[in-house]
């Protein structure tokens, strides 16, 4: 029948393949590769740095609140992610962004930084640290004064 040509591929094992299926698998081949050259979202996972002797609270960010977070704290000073010593209670806040491999990670400590960044990732953690702990460094927020962002501009 004109115009409803099929051809036929032969492969070495004798196997014969018709076009449609080398279609498929050469946009299955395409779609693999595409898969593989996407750019991976990074991961931010956000420690509430309170507790002395157990695990601290922990949670995930959404990819808009990564996306968010990574450029509020461009002008947040990274550091190795260690403990600070010497204080209990409230510490700060510890974010690790993790892109592949590589992992990025911002302290954030109590009354030496952003009180608004702060305040803006205790809010993205409900529910995860108890109302208790979320109303206690509530609290300890409002008892620390009040700094410039690193980023702001004083008049």
């Amino acid at each position: 029948m004109p115009g409803n040509a099929e051809f036929r591929i032969a492969t070495g094992s004798g196997r014969r393949y018709t076009g449609s299926v080398m279609l498929r698998l050469t946009l299955l081949f395409a779609c693999a590769l595409l898969a593989a050259c996407t750019v991976e979202r990074p991961q931010a996972e956000v420690e509430l740095d309170i507790f002395s002797g157990r695990p601290n609270p922990t949670w995930i960010l959404t990819d808009a609140e990564a996306d968010s977070f990574i450029k509020r704290s461009d002008g947040v000073v990274r550091s190795s992610g260690v403990d600070a010593p010497g204080h209990l209670g409230y510490r700060g806040f510890i974010v690790r962004i993790t892109r592949g491999a590589d992992i990025r990670v911002t302290r954030i400590p109590a009354g030496t930084g952003d009180r608004e960044l702060e305040r803006w990732l205790l809010n993205t953690g409900k529910p995860h640290p108890t109302n208790e702990l979320f109303q206690i460094v509530e609290r300890e927020l409002r008892a620390l004064p009040e700094e410039p962002a690193p980023n702001s501009v004083i008049p």
